[in-house]
């Protein structure tokens, strides 16, 4: 995983993953940086189809929720003004 995005394109994802290699994984990703140098990353390794069928549904409806809430408050906004280079008011 630490290589180009062209090899990892080539990954077989039907292939089982050594638990070894999982471990090496999360090593890798633990060193990337995070806001504010916060770490408040959280990893989730499942390896049986089935959870991992259901942990998706989850996070879809998770989005489609945060979706609906972002796209919500935007249209509540309303139109402001704000001046221009020249002073005159623009929309």
């Amino acid at each position: 995983m630490a290589t180009t995005r062209a090899v990892r394109k080539r990954l077989d994802l039907d292939r089982p993953v050594d638990p070894g290699l999982i471990r090496e994984f999360l090593e890798i990703a633990m060193q990337a940086p995070s806001g504010s140098n916060k770490q408040t990353w959280h990893f989730l390794v499942a390896t049986d189809i089935g959870k991992r069928a259901e942990v998706a549904e989850v996070y879809r409806k998770a989005y489609a929720d945060y979706e609906r809430s972002a796209t919500s408050s935007a249209h509540t906004l309303g139109t402001i003004s704000v001046p221009d280079l020249t002073g005159r008011s623009a929309r």
